[in-house]
């Protein structure tokens, strides 16, 4: 992928932290009308209203609210919006759910800060990336099979 894919992508995935940051207020507000409610497709149509990337569901007893990022990729990734076990999956227990929004919050702003790094530093991390892979290939290369099976040393793999 060449440098302006690629930074394009990776400017897709601040877009979808900052779409999620700026809605997370209207998620805690919507979420607090469903404590102590048995989960049902209403509270996915209500985030939907807010989002229509939103999504919720419960799984094995947790609550999932996830952000499906638009991607280049066949998989869809999303970003997890709030994420809790709950003891009783037909009893929604919401009352912490502003300490969980806060606490998404503070990580996605540290999330887009780095992802926004990355792009300042690209070129640098591509070099770096591919003075490790010769070195990678001269060590593999320079190992006799004897010395790994007898040191139990691996191989290192470059799965690019």
């Amino acid at each position: 992928m060449d440098k302006v894919k690629a930074v394009e992508c990776i400017n897709m995935e601040i877009q979808a932290i900052e779409n999620v940051f700026l809605i997370l207020g209207d998620v805690d507000n919507c979420l607090k009308n469903f404590h102590g409610k048995k989960f049902s497709k209403r509270v996915d149509t209500a985030l939907k209203k807010i989002d229509k990337n939103l999504k919720a569901e419960m799984k094995w007893n947790n609550f999932l609210i996830t952000y499906e990022v638009k991607s280049i990729y066949e998989f869809k990734p999303c970003w997890q919006v709030v994420s809790k076990y709950m003891e009783d999956a037909n009893n929604l227990q919401l009352d912490d759910v502003t300490n969980l929004v806060k606490e998404k919050r503070e990580y996605l702003q540290k999330e887009r800060a780095g992802l926004k790094a990355q792009i300042e530093n690209f070129d640098n991390t591509i070099k770096e990336y591919e003075e490790l892979q010769k070195m990678t290939y001269d060590f593999n290369n320079n190992i006799h099979w004897s010395m790994r099976q007898y040191a139990d040393i691996g191989c290192f793999e470059n799965r690019r």
